[in-house]
């Protein structure tokens, strides 16, 4: 879980125990006021029978029952606090560890990894950018075509109305069963829906089939209103993959050689990869990275290899 979701639920469940303490307190006082109110008649609130109609007259039977009906609500209300103590409890640990995590891997970290992961975010930022103005231009494409056709289709059938064509000049364009629905009908909904699935068909799910689910769940969250690229998204996207990459980038490596020793024997290719020996309290191993992508079809990516040195 990201730190910041951690925080966030942290905050939620402040927010929470506060408000549940704010409701304990009220229902405190009232009570009181009701404890008190049945103290002044006489009724023992350590031992009585509320079904004693010999102490408990019909009208302090209501009371008592309210009274009895205010401590459930106090126990319920103190059952929902020992609740939130207990997760509030388990989200400080699970940020703590977060934390310590985060602190032990920037503190492994050695630089060629921060200037490969600088390097994978520009091209991938160049990517995302390519991609999504290439998408935002096929659905603009789709729009201005969807409305040329529904133009086309309202202008044949004021022709066919006033008799100024014959049908046989529609057929050439449109199918027989296609003529009927214009001549039968006005631009029904059903007929847009249908151009526009054969258009979004022909530009828009050709685009998403030739291209990776996850690079179009990116677009998905960058681009607004098919028409602008949120690169701010994009980033914040991106630097959270970057962190991850981190992480796992370290753990990979420790698998293999245990504690880590000194990774100052990475170093980046001219192929823009990051290879090198990594010594470790266990041994040593050759890490070796392996890139693909790049172009238009995927986003460039890459595997990391980490075999001990016999």
């Amino acid at each position: 879980m990201k730190i910041e979701t951690i925080k966030e639920r942290i905050k939620m469940s402040k927010t929470k125990l506060e408000k549940i303490n704010g409701t304990l307190e009220r229902h405190n006082k009232q009570l009181l006021k009701k404890s008190k109110a049945l103290i002044d008649i006489g009724i023992d609130l350590k031992n009585y029978d509320k079904y004693d109609r010999k102490v408990i007259t019909s009208e302090a039977y209501w009371d008592v029952c309210d009274y009895e009906s205010k401590l459930k609500d106090i126990e319920n209300n103190a059952k929902k606090i020992r609740e939130v103590n207990v997760t509030l409890a388990k989200l400080q640990e699970q940020l703590e560890n977060q934390l310590a995590k985060e602190i032990e891997t920037n503190n492994l970290i050695p630089e060629v990894l921060n200037v490969f992961l600088e390097n994978w975010k520009q091209k991938c930022i160049t990517f995302y950018n390519e991609l999504a103005t290439e998408y935002i231009t096929l659905v603009s494409k789709e729009y201005t075509e969807y409305a040329i056709t529904l133009e086309e289709l309202k202008e044949f059938k004021m022709e066919i109305r006033n008799k100024e064509t014959r049908r046989y000049e529609m057929v050439n364009k449109y199918s027989d069963e296609e003529v009927e629905k214009i001549l039968s009908v006005e631009i029904s909904e059903y007929k847009r829906a249908e151009i526009k699935r054969t258009i979004r068909y022909r530009y828009i799910q050709k685009f998403k089939d030739s291209h990776f689910a996850s690079d179009m769940a990116v677009l998905e969250k960058i681009i607004e209103h098919h028409e602008t690229i949120n690169n701010i998204m994009l980033n914040k996207i991106l630097d959270y993959d970057v962190k991850m990459k981190k992480e796992t980038f370290i753990s990979r490596i420790k698998e293999v050689i245990g504690e880590i020793k000194d990774l100052s024997g990475l170093n980046i290719s001219s192929k823009g990869e990051i290879n090198g020996i990594a010594k470790g309290l266990k041994a040593n191993a050759k890490v070796e990275t392996i890139s693909a992508g790049g172009y238009a079809v995927q986003c460039w990516h890459y595997r990391v290899l980490v075999n001990t040195i016999k």
